[in-house]
C-alpha cells in the first residue's frame, strides 16, 4: 500500500530519473560481488560512469527543453503552466472559469464536484485523469460549454 501511494507521488521526470539510478545501483550492489575477472572490472566502470550519464543527459535536456520537466501540478495554479506552454491552448473564457470554479472553488480541490466532473468526462469519452488539459485545450471549446449545460453551473 505504501509503494503504491509513494508511485502517485512520481509527478516529473527528475522523479523517475532518480528511482532508476538507485534501481540501477541497487542492482549494481547486489551484483558485483558474484562478477568475475574482466566482466566485474567492466561493470565497475559502468556502474561508476552511468549516474554521470544520466546526470549529463539530465541536464542537457534542462537546458534545450525544460519545459518538459514540469506538470501542471508542479505549478500553484495550473494557469501558470499553460502561460509557460502557450501552444494549442485557449484564452480564459466564462467556461473555464465556471469549471474551474466548481472544481476548485478558493484555488482548493472540491472532491465531490472533481468527481461529478470526471464521471461527465468519462462519459464523454474524454480522459477523466486530466482536468486541467481539458480546461485549456482549444479542441474542448464545445465540450466545455456542454458540460456548463450538464452540470447546471
Amino acid at each position: 500500500m505504501v509503494i503504491k501511494e509513494s508511485l502517485q507521488q512520481v509527478k516529473n521526470p527528475l522523479t523517475m530519473i532518480a528511482i532508476f539510478a538507485g534501481l540501477a545501483e541497487m542492482a549494481a550492489t547486489a551484483v558485483l560481488p558474484i562478477l568475475t575477472g574482466a566482466v566485474q572490472s567492466t561493470f565497475v566502470w559502468y556502474v561508476m560512469f552511468f549516474p554521470v550519464f544520466l546526470v549529463v543527459c539530465f541536464f542537457i535536456t534542462l537546458n534545450f527543453n525544460h519545459k518538459v520537466l514540469y506538470a501542471p501540478s508542479d505549478f500553484k495554479d495550473e494557469r501558470h503552466f499553460f502561460d509557460e506552454l502557450r501552444g494549442g491552448f485557449t484564452p480564459e473564457t466564462s467556461e473555464i472559469e465556471l469549471l474551474r470554479k466548481f472544481w476548485k472553488p478558493n484555488g482548493i480541490v472540491n472532491r465531490l464536484n472533481e468527481n461529478r466532473l470526471k464521471q461527465w468526462l468519462k462519459m464523454s469519452g474524454i480522459d477523466p485523469e486530466s482536468i486541467t488539459f481539458f480546461l485549456r485545450n482549444k479542441a474542448f471549446t464545445e465540450a466545455r460549454k456542454q458540460a456548463v449545460a450538464d452540470l447546471e453551473l
